[in-house]
């Protein structure tokens, strides 16, 4: 298997590619530590993940939630106003 330097295990993974903010700068992602090239595309349960890595056990304390309508379309969302987030 030929090791190449142009894997990006980020290009497909932002849905809305079209609506990037303009100010957001090109991330080298050999500057990361492994665990954080991980943390950055990781699409499961962040804390198993953690705990897996870690091998201890995460306590998590939810500081808050609540359900609430979208003032405005979100695109990174794919959606409308007034959807419930």
């Amino acid at each position: 298997m030929q090791k190449t330097n142009d894997f990006n295990p980020m290009e497909d993974l932002l849905t809305a590619q079209f609506a990037l903010p303009a100010d957001l700068r090109e991330l080298n992602l050999r500057t990361l530590t492994p665990f954080q090239r991980a943390l950055m595309v990781i699409d499961g349960t962040v804390t198993k993940f953690i705990e897996a890595y870690t091998m201890e056990q995460i306590e998590i304390l939810r500081l808050g939630q609540e359900i609430r309508p979208l003032t405005v379309d979100n695109e990174w969302l794919e959606a409308e106003k007034e959807a419930r987030c």
